[in-house]
């Protein structure tokens, strides 16, 4: 029976629990036809064995096999079609060694004064629910998040070939001041230059558009600003490695087409024009109504484009949030976890100690920039093709401009957008 037929659709429900495998899954739609425990699924990727417990989930669409109808929830939430993009997608996915792929940064200063009164005056500071000891509204300084320019001097240090660094930001307190944006390879895009609806807080939208950019090669790689490359990078997009525990993660790099991306996101039009719509900052009680790339990853798999490999060599976390304050403690769990991160190509750092915008820890702090220092990530500019020089930046943004006349700081609607 098509799968169109045997399945219910229903608009921002989730079940909580009964996972099969623990983790999401590329091609979730086949998986769960082929087997029997398998009674629904969502976008996400995620399947599951049972219906028993659902709860409402802002953006997921959940997709029930018809016999397992679910009995507390409205029919006029089944009113909705499957659609599968077509197997005839007319992109170019041919694959040159010779031809250098784009990077695509997403970055937000979300402690600078200007971005966060701006968050405030439309409202769209927090979410709907207010996450917990995370300090969106402590001011930092402006060169406060260098996870970025570390980011970017590991590519470089391990000479990664590529044409053009895109960083997408929010023009509002504009890029950091240590980047060299009048080099002939890094290109500011603002959000505005993608999508009307601005500003927005909400990340899964920001990852969403990136196919967008004016003027972006064949592929790209889209990589968060605290994710940093741990070894030379070996381009093959026949694989797709990510663990199943992050490929629906924004902090996973996989290489996408351009073309497929921009394909998808008119197939899926709506469901974008709903992430879209969402700007307050996304948390766990919002989930997007299409995850692009992985939709990009399923059809290049499910058409035989490419194989999913899920692979921890691709990827590392070290990530500290809830970690102890105790010296002891800290060293021996970073010993622990740096150890099997290095083992991988990408390391994605995040938590307390690292991040303005978690709570301090000061041992993780210590060790997180020796690690930086022993790896060569703060060294001078120079070294790396002055794309990383210090107070060279050509854009001014709010901040900047209020530091230098060194007077209090009041903005708020969408200056500058």
């Amino acid at each position: 029976m098509p799968q169109k037929q045997e399945y219910l659709v229903y608009k921002d429900v989730d079940i909580i629990g009964y996972d099969i495998a623990g983790t999401p899954t590329l091609n979730v739609r086949d998986f769960c036809s082929q087997r029997i425990e398998c009674v629904a699924y969502n976008q996400m990727g995620w399947a599951k064995s049972s219906v028993a417990k659902t709860t409402q989930t802002k953006g997921v669409y959940l997709y029930v096999k018809r016999k397992y109808k679910l009995q507390n929830i409205p029919d006029t939430n089944q009113t909705l079609s499957i659609s599968e993009p077509s197997s005839l997608i007319p992109c170019n996915l041919e694959f040159n060694e010779n031809e250098p792929i784009d990077i695509v940064y997403t970055w937000v200063n979300w402690t600078a004064p200007s971005y966060i009164a701006q968050m405030r005056a439309n409202n769209i500071l927090y979410g709907n629910k207010k996450e917990s000891k995370m300090n969106y509204e402590t001011p930092a300084s402006l060169n406060s998040y260098d996870e970025l320019r570390y980011s970017i001097a590991s590519l470089l240090r391990h000479k990664t070939r590529f044409r053009k660094i895109f960083v997408v930001i929010n023009p509002i307190h504009g890029p950091p001041s240590w980047l060299n944006t009048s080099h002939p390879k890094i290109e500011i895009v603002p959000h505005s230059t993608l999508i009307d609806n601005v500003p927005t807080n909400n990340a899964w939208a920001i990852c969403t558009f990136l196919q967008r950019i004016p003027g972006l090669g064949r592929w790209f790689i889209a990589l968060n600003d605290d994710v940093i490359l741990n070894r030379p990078l070996v381009i093959n997009p026949k694989q797709i490695q990510c663990p199943h525990t992050e490929i629906v993660s924004t902090h996973c790099p996989t290489l996408r087409n351009t073309c497929l991306m921009r394909a998808l996101e008119k197939h899926f039009e709506p469901r974008v024009q709903n992430i879209y719509a969402h700007r307050k900052k996304s948390t766990l009680s919002y989930r997007p109504d299409v995850v692009l790339w992985l939709e990009h990853h399923t059809w290049m798999v499910k058409h035989g484009h490419a194989k999913y490999e899920p692979s921890e060599v691709w990827f590392g976390l070290v990530n500290t949030n809830w970690w102890k304050q105790d010296l002891k403690w800290v060293q021996e769990r970073w010993k622990s976890v740096i150890a099997k991160a290095e083992q991988s190509v990408w390391i994605n750092f995040q938590g307390q100690g690292i991040s303005w915008e978690y709570p301090k820890n000061f041992n993780v702090n210590v060790l997180f920039n020796e690690w930086i220092r022993r790896n060569k990530l703060d060294v001078a500019a120079n070294e790396y093709e002055y794309i990383l020089t210090l107070g060279s930046s050509s854009y001014e943004s709010n901040d900047s401009k209020l530091a230098t006349k060194n007077k209090d700081f009041n903005v708020g609607g969408t200056d500058r957008y």
